[in-house]
């Protein structure tokens, strides 16, 4: 499953693969991978990624038209770079965006669809829950002091992983 580590290291791959390089095309190959509709994946054609960062467990893509792209690899995704001189993978995935500088495909293993991706017109579109935001899961452990983690800690008796796992009682998706 892609935790925190696994995130941190596809984001930093990508600093130096998309940062300020165009989106040529995109193609989603799988309708279920989409789970907003506006904007549409054509809003972001033409337009260079500015920013990436996570949020809890997904990847965040920022464009210079403000616009954001949100994946979530769930279980069995895979993020997968392609140069631009080498022959795409004769496997379908996901989805697959063209930058002027190569390819990035999703790819998931198995066949439960799992993976998602979340398209904003903003980053406060993005951020907030109330408008179909992205849910960042928890807490951001690197966002709250000593005291506020051990506070959380202790408000119920679970074990370290039920407790990463859960946001005030309600369990998260894995």
């Amino acid at each position: 499953m892609p935790e925190l580590p696994d995130i941190e290291l596809y984001i930093q791959a990508l600093q130096s693969r998309i940062i300020n390089t165009e989106l040529v095309s995109s193609k989603i190959n799988n309708p279920f991978l989409l789970r907003t509709v506006e904007p549409g994946i054509g809003h972001f054609t033409d337009h260079k990624v500015t920013s990436l960062r996570r949020i809890g467990k997904r990847i965040a893509l920022g464009f210079n038209n403000h616009h954001w792209l949100v994946i979530h690899l769930m279980i069995a995704g895979r993020l997968q770079w392609i140069d631009k001189n080498k022959k795409l993978p004769a496997r379908k995935p996901l989805l697959t965006l063209e930058f002027s500088s190569g390819h990035l495909q999703l790819t998931e293993a198995g066949s439960k669809r799992r993976a998602s991706l979340h398209l904003f017109a903003s980053e406060a579109d993005m951020l907030s829950i109330d408008r179909g935001g992205v849910d960042r899961g928890g807490l951001e452990i690197f966002d709250i002091t000593e005291a506020q983690f051990k506070e959380r800690l202790t408000i119920r008796n679970h074990t370290l992983p039920r407790f990463i796992h859960e946001n005030d009682g309600i369990p998260l998706d894995p």
